[in-house]
């Protein structure tokens, strides 16, 4: 790698201190000429690994040191020093490559199918949002989320290698806190476990989704290797829907082209445990029969509608919660009347701007609520589908706070 070419990449000196500060790397000299980091705390670092950069991008030598900075990083990583120079590159941003592995020669394909596979991905990524929004097996056409989450999408750089490009998925929020805090006057920790009063942390929906295609492909690749579509049949919760799995054999064009799909994923937030390690998945023939039949079952299934029972033990919103524009209003409620005596979850739920008083009041006064709608897993959380009714057992005459009505 030449300086040249990272001055072509346009990475700039921003972009690199938050990769280092990301990846435990500390600044510990920051003067008008230099800025020097180390691997570790203030207090502790690994003695002779430090990375040293120009401060000022308009001295002669400021990309000279940038390359060895590259050059250390990808040595430390293990890796070439392209794809260190990817991470710095994309530290804002998930990014899922595409590769068509055999073009017959060419490192090119049609125009026909590349706006194909372009179209088809642009489906993928509505329907996947559409699904961390309300995790169903099919949907008839993607919800509004799902045509917002496509246009933040970027189409990114083709590389070689058959054929390749990139869709990139900048993460434009910060993780979601659903906080919980024992309510006043009402029980001990010795009455109730403490779970129920543990903070819930939902990664950016930009991240989620991202995660919900990715783990989508890992089922694809496992469901091929058993010849079985079971695995994406009962897991569509978390993973592809009967939508997801039809974009991904249109793709493909044909039953016998070969597909291959990696992630790079941001440093800005952890991927769920299991993810962070996805290497690639392949398709080809097998896969697409096993997301045939996968689909057309997930046409089928029609989730099962619950009228779950128990107390509001978090909450949090994107926003002010009072507010009418304000999306991402969720509460988690811990569902004690699952069925056959299942041990009690936590449910997350999206609620409207009035019902979301009524839930911060219920978690106040310690009631019970209830609401109906379709329970799924997606990802580590449970979800409840297009929820309604939602209403408080024996609602109390006075409360700590005064909640307004709405």
């Amino acid at each position: 790698m030449t300086s040249r070419y990272l001055q072509a990449a346009g990475i700039g000196i921003d972009k690199f201190k938050e990769y280092l500060n990301l990846t435990g790397w500390r600044l510990q000299v920051a003067n008008e000429r230099w800025l020097v980091f180390f691997l570790g705390t203030s207090e502790v670092h690994t003695e002779g690994l430090e990375v040293v950069l120009v401060a000022d991008p308009t001295k002669s030598d400021y990309w000279n040191y940038l390359q060895q900075a590259v050059e250390l990083l990808s040595a430390l990583n293990g890796e070439d020093s392209a794809q260190t120079l990817r991470r710095i590159q994309f530290v804002d941003t998930d990014v899922l490559s595409i590769r068509n592995v055999e073009t017959g020669g060419y490192d090119s394909v049609s125009l026909e199918l590349a706006n194909r596979q372009v179209t088809q991905l642009k489906q993928l990524i509505k329907f996947a949002a559409s699904s961390e929004k309300e995790p169903r097996p099919f949907f008839n056409q993607s919800l509004r989320v799902g045509e917002a989450m496509a246009k933040q999408y970027r189409f990114g750089q083709t590389f070689r290698g058959s054929f390749g490009y990139t869709i990139q998925s900048p993460l434009r929020h910060q993780s979601q806190h659903l906080t919980s805090q024992q309510p006043p006057n009402q029980l001990s920790l010795f009455d109730e476990d403490t779970e129920s009063f543990e903070e819930i942390i939902l990664p950016p929906f930009e991240r989620r989704v991202m995660e919900r295609v990715v783990r989508g492909l890992e089922n694809t690749r496992l469901a091929s290797s058993l010849r079985s579509p079971e695995i994406l049949i009962t897991e569509y919760g978390s993973g592809l829907n009967g939508n997801m799995c039809l974009t991904l054999i249109k793709a493909a064009h044909t039953p016998d082209r070969v597909m291959e799909y990696s992630v790079l994923w941001s440093p800005r937030v952890k991927p769920t445990e299991g993810l962070d390690e996805h290497k690639s998945t392949i398709l080809n023939e097998v896969s697409y029969e096993i997301l045939a039949a996968a689909a057309e079952e997930l046409r089928r299934i029609q989730p099962e509608v619950h009228r779950i029972r128990g107390r509001v033990t978090n909450l949090g919103a994107e926003s002010d919660p009072l507010s009418e524009h304000t999306s991402g209003r969720e509460v988690a409620i811990k569902w004690t009347n699952r069925p056959e005596h299942g041990r009690p979850v936590k449910v997350i739920v999206g609620l409207s701007r009035e019902d979301y008083v009524l839930a911060h009041k219920a978690h106040l006064s310690w009631s019970t609520v209830e609401v109906t709608g379709a329970v799924e897993k997606a990802g580590q959380n449970w979800r409840l589908v297009d929820p309604r009714d939602f209403t408080i057992e024996n609602p109390p005459r006075s409360l700590p706070l005064d909640i307004p009505d709405l």
